[in-house]
């Protein structure tokens, strides 16, 4: 009988064991995630705003150039900024006040997400508000 209570105790101390690996199994693999996995169910983190977007209080100063008309460019915008120049497509044309190839114009914009127009090879589409005459 006591032999029999001895093998009865041994089952039920390795059951506890293969419970306790399981359980701990369960834990860990729960808790290693892909790292796609983790950022789809994080909340979005803010970033810090980008230099290349102005603030809406500083405006940012640039040119007219018809420069790359030839190859069905419209216009563009040239920033002459000595730490990063950069060519802006504006989305939409400007008035013909404004559209004068070397006319200096001061502007607010935003980079836009989208393919380059046609003819365009150089410049970063953008949106470009509150133009006027330098």
């Amino acid at each position: 009988m006591q032999r029999l209570q001895s093998n009865f105790d041994s089952i039920i101390l390795s059951m506890k064991h293969c419970i306790l690996v399981f359980i701990c199994s369960i834990f860990f693999i729960s808790s290693c995630r892909s790292p796609k996995d983790a950022a789809v169910k994080t909340a979005p983190v803010i970033s810090a705003p980008d230099p290349e977007q102005p603030s809406a209080a500083a405006k940012t100063v640039g040119k007219v150039s018809h420069h790359y008309s030839a190859g069905g460019c419209a216009c563009v915008i040239i920033i002459s900024d000595p730490a990063k120049p950069s060519i802006l497509i504006p989305k939409n044309k400007l008035p013909d006040n404004l559209d004068v190839d070397g006319l200096e114009i001061s502007f607010n914009y935003h980079t836009l997400k989208m393919k380059q127009p046609a003819g365009c090879a150089q410049g970063i589409p953008a949106d470009l508000t509150d133009i006027t005459k330098k």
